[in-house]
């Protein structure tokens, strides 16, 4: 399993989700429910390719790390953080929230 933080950002017309720790990996949706779904479809598969790649995995952030990013950036609230497992080799579907 590895720790993901997922921060979703609210665009004029639109919601966006990124992985600070997991590059490349991105969302967009109407609704912020919406982009969490994306994001948390999106992630195995991007994890998956990495693995097929023979590219290294993102570590797993701890709540340290999402304190960090979020004392850095101040673009974002704390309602907008998710903090995410993502098996590293995905059976698709599972995920627990902390």
């Amino acid at each position: 399993m590895i720790k993901v933080l997922i921060i979703i950002e609210k665009g004029k017309n639109s919601y966006s989700a990124y992985s600070p720790n997991v590059p490349g990996c991105v969302a967009v949706g109407k609704t912020r429910e919406e982009t969490e779904q994306r994001m948390l479809e999106a992630l195995p598969d991007h994890i998956e390719l990495l693995q097929e790649k023979n590219l290294p995995l993102p570590r797993s952030y701890t709540i340290w790390d999402a304190l960090l990013a979020f004392i850095r950036t101040h673009l974002f609230s704390w309602g907008n953080l998710i903090y995410v497992d993502v098996p590293s080799s995905p059976p698709q579907g599972e995920y627990s929230y902390s």
